[in-house]
């Protein structure tokens, strides 16, 4: 197998099941896994980010557990790391397979972000409103709820003076030929894996992590990244009695948010492959698409795996 200058992304929803399917299929391969998904950075953020036990795994892992203080790890300080630790892993003669649902990453490997997403460019006075008034096109694309967005549009257009939805992504992505494989469900499987591992989740000690957090600067730092269910559980800790409807009703609401996000992702990956896709036709990158929901594409994973490494 020629492993020179190849890296593979996987990509997918929350809960479709992306780190076991590459662990299992890895054990056979020459590979090492890089994460890409933002929770996964931070120290404190285990079990509601669904860390995999990569300490214990017999693959190398990379970028997980990396930032032990309550900053932000924009999209421009990733790819200028991943360069690095694909180097690393080039060298040694495997292939960095990166791993994560985090679109913004997995985009920025392509497509550099036109500035440094930092905390110090989200502007406070950012609206879905304020948004649509300067840019109707971008503001029609995001939810109302989705103020990362929204405040990094804004930031742009402050900084640039042009609108985020008249800036045409500029391709200039890593060296080396890319296969990206989008991982999928059935929306009934995928959903009720979702409600299942929120509940396990819970019952494993999600909100004891939390209340760790509790008047340290990670909480007001949650309050401002948003990860699925932190808030939640923060406004949950906030009440002084709790009994079994209340936790009933933050397991739903976490269900739900999750299902959400998991939706949007989807969304979010037709577009990044409409970008992807004129660029791969003209080399040796490869894209594709698996639902684990059919028996007969399971192993399609692996296959894709062995065709690009063998080229």
């Amino acid at each position: 197998m020629n492993m020179k200058n190849k890296y593979i992304l996987v990509h997918g929803p929350t809960g479709v099941g992306k780190s076991a399917t590459i662990e299992q299929i890895g054990a056979t391969l020459p590979i090492e896994i890089v994460n890409c998904d933002v929770g996964q950075f931070y120290t404190p953020f285990s079990i509601g980010t669904a860390k995999p036990d990569w300490r214990s795994s017999t693959i190398a892992h990379h970028l997980f557990d990396v930032i032990d203080t309550p900053e932000n790890f924009s999209v421009v300080k990733y790819r200028e790391l991943i360069t690095q630790k694909m180097s690393e892993i080039s060298n040694r003669g495997n292939v960095p397979v990166l791993v994560g649902g985090s679109g913004f990453y997995g985009k920025s490997l392509f497509f550099p972000p036109l500035q440094d997403s930092s905390d110090s460019n989200v502007s406070d006075k950012a609206s879905w409103d304020k948004l649509y008034e300067l840019d109707p096109e971008r503001a029609k694309s995001l939810h109302k709820n989705d103020t990362y967005r929204i405040s990094r549009a804004c930031a742009i257009m402050q900084s640039t003076g042009n609108l985020p939805s008249k800036l045409t992504p500029h391709y200039d992505p890593l060296p080396g030929d890319c296969l990206v494989i989008f991982l999928t469900r059935n929306r009934d499987e995928l959903y009720s894996r979702i409600n299942s591992r929120t509940y396990q989740m819970l019952t494993e000690g999600w909100i004891e992590e939390v209340m760790k957090l509790r008047g340290t600067e990670w909480e007001s730092f949650l309050e401002r990244k948003k990860l699925i269910g932190y808030t939640d559980i923060l406004q949950y800790l906030k009440v002084d009695i709790h009994d079994e409807n209340s936790k009933d009703r933050l397991i739903e609401i976490i269900q739900r948010r999750t299902r959400n996000y998991a939706k949007r992702q989807e969304t979010f990956w037709k577009m990044f492959k409409r970008l992807l896709e004129p660029h791969f036709e003209k080399n040796a990158s490869m894209i594709a698409e698996v639902n684990l929901s059919d028996t007969l594409q399971k192993d399609f994973v692996k296959k894709y795996l062995m065709q690009f490494l063998s080229q």
